[in-house]
């Protein structure tokens, strides 16, 4: 599985009250404009701002305090909206990822096992042949089923092999996102 972008979640935008003062954030000239669209109704004018992504039932947010537009357009268009979505972009991606490498090394081995599973039975009833059946026949079914069986362990080593590049892949990005963090 590919990384989520902002295609593939939903994202919200929360904007709340600041709880900072004003004038103790701003210089004078700002914190003047600041006070006057307050008192005109601007609540973007001194606030602070939470951005949701959601993916199924996975969310991460991000915040940031001491915010001052003049409506939630230019907050939209500002660099710090974009920066706050890829940060919960990248939070929400690690269980993601992880969870699709799970879910790839489980489908991996079912199928391994239902394909040797398989086969063992095609093998039984090859060697369990009665002596007063029809041998030619017998032996024609049970080698198209072999046939069978052999094409389906096939499949199951290429999807194993495309299940251990998705896990080779989220386990690169995984890795790359916790010496990110850790910087």
């Amino acid at each position: 599985m590919k990384p989520l972008t902002r295609d593939d979640v939903r994202i919200n935008l929360v904007m709340m009250p600041e709880d900072d003062p004003i004038d103790a954030s701003l210089e004078e000239s700002a914190a003047s404009w600041v006070r006057g669209e307050l008192e005109a109704g601007n609540e973007w004018a001194w606030c602070k701002v939470r951005v949701d992504v959601h993916y199924k039932d996975l969310h991460a947010s991000e915040h940031l305090g001491g915010c001052s537009y003049e409506c939630i357009e230019d907050f939209r268009a500002s660099m710090y909206y974009t920066e706050m979505v890829d940060a919960a972009l990248s939070q929400l991606n690690g269980p993601v990822l992880e969870k699709a490498y799970e879910n790839a090394q489980i489908v991996a081995s079912n199928m391994t096992d239902d394909a040797v599973f398989l086969q063992g039975r095609y093998e039984a009833k090859f060697n369990n042949i009665p002596n007063d059946t029809d041998l030619a026949s017998q032996a024609a079914h049970t080698l198209l089923h072999q046939a069978a069986i052999d094409h389906h362990v096939q499949v199951a080593a290429e999807l194993r092999e495309v299940a251990n590049a998705h896990i080779e892949a989220a386990s690169a990005h995984i890795r790359a996102e916790q010496r990110r963090i850790v910087r």
